[in-house]
């Protein structure tokens, strides 16, 4: 009975922490996108296409999903968390769309807002590459989660770090709060807010692993390995001729 006690208490302790953790992504996300999007009739911002609300509501759907399936999982209901599979594969459709459209609109808007491309195409190379590296991530990682879902140690684990892998742009935006610098023209900034805060709760997990598991679990290794390459090959990209093309040439899209 002691045996199954312990069991029972170290499921609830994982449960407990995932869903804590998926907590944390939807606050970094409502803090990040506060003026910009959630909060925008209480600051000065620049107006936004219907797109971008779009594409907001859509990440905003996305995280609010994660966390209603990690309580789930937390309060026992693993049957409905498994009958709310298909709301969460059309959510990781509309991701997806949401996504594309809002990186490959992104450099026509600017233009159309007579901004000059060639003379700041190293930051949007980069957060246009960056992106895309962390789509692709997200998509690989929701994917490998669904075939694995009867294993759920790697299932938890896969559906966290794909959800930490797009963060980025809400970090980013943190950047911009006045105590940092507020302008939005520091790229490093923002670009190094991104970065470290992805590593960052990737380290979480990786802390987490070591001290309950007391070894990382594969797709955790596996997964955070992943996530550093695709954003290494995102920034190389992104600094080649050919990456930054590619981006001025989204600017005739729209």
């Amino acid at each position: 009975m002691a045996i199954v006690a312990a069991l029972t208490a170290g499921v609830e302790a994982q449960s407990r922490f995932f869903f804590g953790m998926s907590v944390a992504l939807l606050l970094i996300l409502l803090v990040g996108f506060a003026p910009t999007l959630y909060l925008r009739p209480f600051f000065d911002v620049a107006p936004i296409p219907l797109y971008l609300y779009i594409h907001g509501a859509v990440l905003t759907g996305w995280f609010l999903f994660l966390c209603l399936q990690t309580s789930l999982i937390a309060a026992g209901r693993h049957d409905l968390h498994r009958r709310l599979g298909i709301v969460g594969a059309f959510s990781t459709l509309l991701v997806i769309i949401a996504s594309l459209m809002a990186g490959l609109l992104k450099a026509s808007r600017l233009n159309a807002m007579g901004v000059d491309l060639a003379a700041r195409i190293g930051r949007d190379s980069g957060i246009f590459w960056s992106n895309a590296g962390s789509l692709l991530i997200f998509l690989t990682f929701v994917l490998a989660a669904v075939v694995l879902r009867h294993r759920t140690e790697a299932h938890k684990r896969l559906m966290l770090l794909g959800s930490i892998n797009i963060m980025g742009p809400p970090f980013g935006r943190i950047a911009r709060w006045p105590i940092f610098d507020g302008s939005g023209a520091d790229a490093w900034l923002e670009r190094s807010f991104s970065i470290g805060g992805i590593l960052l709760l990737m380290l979480v997990l990786l802390g987490y692993d070591l001290s309950v598991r007391r070894r990382l679990h594969p797709a955790t290794l596996i997964g955070c390995a992943g996530i550093i390459l695709v954003r290494i090959a995102s920034i190389t990209i992104a600094s080649t001729e050919t990456g930054q093309a590619i981006v001025l040439g989204t600017a005739t899209l729209m």
